[in-house]
């Protein structure tokens, strides 16, 4: 077996993916699995799919929302059919779709960095991350891998269209962003992201023709979002962000991206309800040191651009990513550890190409082979400790206590 094949890799990454997750297959319902599958008559029967196309979330359970999410519903109904309510195979299709996603993710990362070792090293701390582990973990997070799943896709089809010229391959990218989009709002930066990709591969040459599409299914998309929206009775966006000017929202997310980031490097203290306390103004210390390392951030980030565009594709792609949940329109919080799964893409390849690209002509090969060993190893070991936690409702919200 060729250990440096891209076969080799994904089936490596795979299986220890599954070693990772593999407690998670022993946990039990857990939250909103309540009212998402054991109380919802919608995904038990598939006579009820015009009501999923047609309704908000959570109205199979008689609960309120204006969450539009098609395709969550239906891979529930799919699980429901096969495993009734026995959560194991619930469990199951999340790793797996988590396997895929990181197995796109390797391919997007090979095609946009030309290296298969960067890719790998992406995708394995992708797959095996803490931060972003509660996704695979919590069932009703099946909207998070699928949005992902589609978003991937989408990407990785255009790229190669951008490439082969294959009409195929762009009509399947422009459909996987539709599906994306029925699977949660976040992927509505799909056309963004292409935006990035189409700078990568062009640069100042770049033509927003073969982008066109993608904006009317977004703009189209938003119409009747927003029509459905002021159709619901429950949660609209308004509540505690929305009753805070957008300027201090905005100060506000420089903590919040500072804290996300520290939860990429340092999974430590994992949990599911996060407050962070509203900024009064830029010279408030936890701000303005904020501020501080953001703008530090973006001159190193220049500087290695200069090296290798990937760098600032990387950063690209994780700024694209989080717009949607910077609160610009208020949501319900500041910051979710699940927000992370689709930016935190954009992170491990940034971490990867800076491991390949600049430590590795700076420090001895056996060194880094160790460290980089020794980082994952904490990343796995943290990730099997937060299983405990998903174990049952109980233990999520002693967790969050």
């Amino acid at each position: 077996m060729n250990l440096n094949s891209k076969t080799t890799h994904i089936l490596f990454i795979a299986l220890i993916i599954v070693i990772v997750f593999s407690n998670s297959l022993k946990s039990d319902f857990a939250w909103d699995d309540k009212y998402l599958i054991i109380n919802n008559p919608y995904v038990k029967d598939f006579s009820h799919i015009g009501r999923i196309f047609t309704s908000q979330l959570y109205e199979g359970s008689e609960m309120e929302s204006n969450f539009y999410r098609p395709f969550q519903l239906i891979s529930l109904a799919i699980d429901y059919s096969i495993w009734k309510l026995n959560p194991f195979g619930y469990h199951l299709t999340n790793v797996l779709l988590h396997i895929i996603n990181s197995a796109l993710l390797y391919s997007i990362v090979v095609m946009v960095s030309c290296s298969p070792p960067i890719a790998f090293l992406a995708a394995l701390m992708f797959g095996i991350s803490p931060a972003i582990s509660g996704v695979t973990y919590y069932i009703p997070a099946r909207a998070d891998l699928l949005m992902a799943l589609f978003v991937f896709l989408s990407v990785l089809c255009f790229i190669r269209y951008t490439g082969t010229g294959k009409k195929a391959l762009y009509i399947i990218s422009i459909t996987s962003f539709i599906l994306a989009v029925l699977c949660k709002e976040m992927a509505m930066i799909l056309p963004f992201l292409l935006v990035v990709e189409a700078f990568r591969a062009r640069g100042k040459n770049i033509s927003l023709k073969p982008l066109l599409p993608y904006f009317i299914v977004l703009f189209l998309y938003i119409f009747l979002r927003v029509n459905f929206a002021t159709q619901a009775n429950g949660f609209t966006g308004q509540g505690f962000p929305a009753d805070i000017p957008l300027w201090r929202r905005g100060l506000t997310d420089l903590k919040v991206i500072v804290t996300y980031i520290r939860l990429l490097l340092f999974p430590s203290g994992l949990h599911m309800e996060r407050y962070i306390k509203p900024a009064q103004g830029l010279f408030e210390i936890g701000v303005f040191a904020s501020a501080v390392f953001i703008a530090s951030l973006a001159l190193i980030i220049r500087r290695l651009s200069r090296i290798d565009r990937i760098f600032l594709y990387a950063a690209a792609w994780f700024s694209v990513c989080l717009l949607p949940v910077l609160n610009i329109y208020p949501i319900s919080v500041f910051l979710h550890e699940m927000w992370l799964y689709l930016p935190s893409a954009g992170f491990y390849i940034f971490f990867s190409a800076f491991i390949f690209r600049i430590l590795a002509k700076r420090i001895p090969k056996m060194a880094l082979i160790i460290s980089v060993t020794l980082y994952a190893a904490y990343y796995c070991l943290t990730a099997v400790a937060y299983a405990k936690t998903w174990r049952d409702s109980i233990s999520l919200f002693n967790n969050d206590l």
